[in-house]
């Protein structure tokens, strides 16, 4: 199977998986909505956001260093991630005892204290499944990801859905989180495990100070690059909580739920991109930048049409999925839906200039992202609440693709094909137009009429070739024999 077979079909992997568990995820959302005050609501995800911020003090972004890693040199594998679990365990160990001692000396409520630090428990658990990931998506076996996630959203809604209806509060659902957790940890491992057997047989971990040197050396960009990230994507609520009040977290959180249950899409795509672009830049540049480009279309030819579309039925789904209670919510997730758009720019960027070990400049641009972060929600929160947050998190995002793309088109000499971006555009903007006029019909109408008017435009204009029509279609058709 040649690459770019390849990489679309574990691309179709991880998206077919994703949209189940996003179905999945919009019934957990709606259970939240209907069981859950706003100020629970914003309780649980202020837990939620306080933690993982702690958290990204031990998570360190070491998982995109170590996949790229084994994606050049899979001799290495046993290597990287017993030394990565090693150095994450000691980490949890230095965070959780850091995390008692400021939930001690802090005037948060007990169940506050006891929300941030069971998700503390959750994110450590779900830290070391995502080395096991890791390594699955070096070798690209993207299926058994897939399979995973949707058992695990399964196994979460059914639990939520008992544990709110039994009345735990917001504390019952951080409960689910942590069994489910639990559960993907241990079918994760089982299929690491069988992989690990069949690939790395003979090999063994050694204690090796060059190796250990190494590692670290390596490891520092994405560190920076992680804590700055984490920061810049959390401090938002963080803020929003310390002006405005758990009441205005609650509304900030359920637009922005909902995006980031969409954040698979671009994150996949990014994860299928990773391992090749790493290949591809030591071996041929000009290959390199092909594919490069090739994720940067597919990128936009996603993200603008369903920026479109959340930017107009942001008045339905709210009322949809979290009940009629959080209609505050509306203007804040039309916001973030323009967002959306730049959330797949700026990660196939990202992923690019890792794959170039160009981790240093993805550590400035996530210092930067941080600096206009803190600013703009400081200025824009205290006169515009919850959407000043949202705008706040728009401006972050969009700067920091502006400031990758710059960097990327010098370097390589990038041409931008600017016909493709305005046709892809037009595309967008007559789907916009044609949903709009249609505005009072049911939501599920107006999603097929978007998407039926969006593939007949870009089908018409051209935009997809006909070469990556045929390689989809292999996909699914084979020759017979």
């Amino acid at each position: 199977m040649n690459t770019a077979k390849r990489g679309i079909k574990n691309f179709v992997y991880l998206i077919s998986s994703n949209i189940l568990t996003v179905s999945i995820s919009i019934l957990s959302a709606n259970l939240l909505g209907r069981y859950l005050s706003i100020e629970s609501f914003g309780s649980y995800s202020y837990a939620l956001a306080f933690a993982s911020i702690l958290m990204g003090f031990t998570d360190l972004g070491i998982k995109n260093m170590v996949l790229r890693e084994i994606s050049k040199d899979k001799t290495q594998t046993k290597n990287y991630y017993v030394f990565t679990i090693l150095f994450k365990l000691v980490l949890y160990v230095i965070v959780f005892v850091a995390t008692l001692a400021v939930m001690y000396l802090s005037l948060y409520s007990i169940d506050l204290k006891y929300a941030i630090v069971l998700v503390l428990v959750v994110n450590a658990i779900g830290g070391i499944s995502r080395i096991f990931q890791v390594v699955l998506r070096a070798y690209e076996r993207f299926e058994y990801e897939s399979i995973i996630g949707v058992s695990g959203s399964i196994l979460n809604v059914g639990l939520l859905w008992i544990l709110l209806h039994s009345g735990y509060d917001y504390f019952g659902a951080i409960l689910s989180i942590l069994i489910t957790t639990s559960f993907e940890f241990i079918a994760i491992y089982y299929f690491f495990r069988s992989i690990i057997k069949q690939n790395t047989a003979g090999t063994y971990f050694k204690i090796d100070i060059p190796f250990a040197k190494e590692y670290i050396k390596k490891s520092l960009p994405f560190i920076l690059w992680s804590i700055l990230g984490i920061l810049y994507f959390k401090i938002d609520t963080i803020i929003l909580q310390y002006l405005k009040g758990l009441e205005a977290v609650g509304i900030y959180s359920a637009s922005r739920r909902i995006i980031e249950a969409l954040i698979f899409i671009p994150a996949s795509l990014s994860g299928v991109f990773f391992p090749v672009l790493s290949r591809k830049y030591k071996e041929s540049q000009e290959e390199f930048k092909e594919i490069y480009m090739k994720g940067l279309k597919i990128a936009f030819i996603i993200g603008l049409p369903s920026s479109i579309a959340l930017f107009l039925l942001s008045e339905k789904i709210i009322p949809l999925i979290w009940t009629a209670k959080y209609v505050g919510s509306i203007d804040s997730m039309r916001i973030l839906g323009i967002f959306y758009v730049f959330c797949f720019l700026q990660s196939i960027t990202s992923t690019a200039l890792t794959a170039m070990n160009k981790q240093n400049m993805v550590t400035f641009y996530a210092f930067i992202g941080f600096l206009i972060s803190i600013t703009a929600n400081i200025v824009l929160i205290p006169k515009y609440s919850a959407s000043g947050a949202s705008i706040a998190t728009l401006i972050t995002e969009a700067g920091i693709f502006l400031l990758g793309i710059i960097y990327i088109s010098k370097k390589l000499l990038l041409k931008i094909p600017l016909l493709f971006f305005i046709k892809v555009i037009i595309s967008a903007v007559i789907m916009g137009l044609v949903m709009r006029l249609l505005i009072n019909q049911n939501l599920l109408v107006l999603i097929i009429v978007g998407i039926i008017t969006y593939l007949l435009l870009i089908n018409g204009l051209k935009i997809v070739t006909e070469e990556e029509k045929r390689i989809i279609r292999s996909i699914f058709i084979k020759k017979p024999a």
